[in-house]
């Protein structure tokens, strides 16, 4: 009897370790719980030229809505938040994206299953803290591409208002190495919020045929959220 009531207390041990190791790890600038929405709403405008002449410009607004989905396993046993943004603009386009959360890091895949990470950023952001990742614009420019390779740093602490409310955050400075673009876009993140706020504003050049001049301008801030 003895021994029954041994081996049935060492089985619920393992089981407890397996269902505490499953347990999601907390994302520190993401907002990752099942059911959490949130919302941003976005405005841009760019002018592309060619010499002195303006070939095309164009400018808009949009709203992005949010929500975390189940904690999923993927095929090679990471486990991972699914986040479903809707983008409205004058048409609706709806993407999932999957962060799988360590201590260290956070991994961000297009797909549930892919090998390798669309991105990499620090779980743990503080003044002095640096990454390599892209810049991914929330707009689209002709033959532009919205996602640019860049260079990330905290720079330092500030309070900002949005009208989603007053945040104490980590300013985070993005240059763009490959079109030699300092302070390209600036990021507000707040601990246990996320994203509340990102400008972008810089000029640069590149060459579809000949070489062309790109000036972006653009901002998204967080109206809204509901955090289970």
């Amino acid at each position: 009897m003895k021994k029954a009531l041994f081996v049935i207390a060492t089985l619920a041990l393992i089981l407890l370790a397996c269902k505490k190791a499953e347990e999601p790890i907390e994302a520190k600038f993401w907002p990752f719980a099942q059911g959490n929405t949130w919302t941003s709403e976005e405005s841009y405008s760019y002018e592309v030229y060619r010499g002195e002449s303006l070939i095309y410009s164009g400018s808009g607004t949009s709203t992005t809505n949010n929500e975390v989905g189940t904690f999923v396993e993927r095929e090679d046993g990471k486990l991972v938040w699914p986040v479903t943004s809707i983008v409205q603009t004058d048409s609706t386009l709806t993407s999932i994206s999957y962060y799988h959360v360590t201590e260290d890091s956070v991994y961000v895949y297009s797909l549930k299953d892919d090998e390798e990470p669309q991105s990499v950023e620090p779980n743990n952001l503080a003044v002095g803290v640096k990454w390599d990742g892209n810049l991914t614009l929330p707009f689209k420019i002709p033959e532009f591409p919205t996602e640019l390779p860049a260079n990330f740093e905290v720079i330092g602490t500030e309070t900002i208002t949005v009208e989603a409310g007053t945040f104490n955050c980590v300013v985070v400075e993005i240059d763009l190495p490959d079109y030699s673009v300092d302070s390209a876009a600036t990021q507000w993140r707040t601990e246990g919020i996320g994203l509340v706020k990102m400008t972008t504003d810089f000029e640069t050049v590149y060459t579809l045929v000949v070489p062309l001049d790109v000036a972006i301008e653009g901002a998204s801030e967080m109206t809204s959220y509901d955090f289970q």
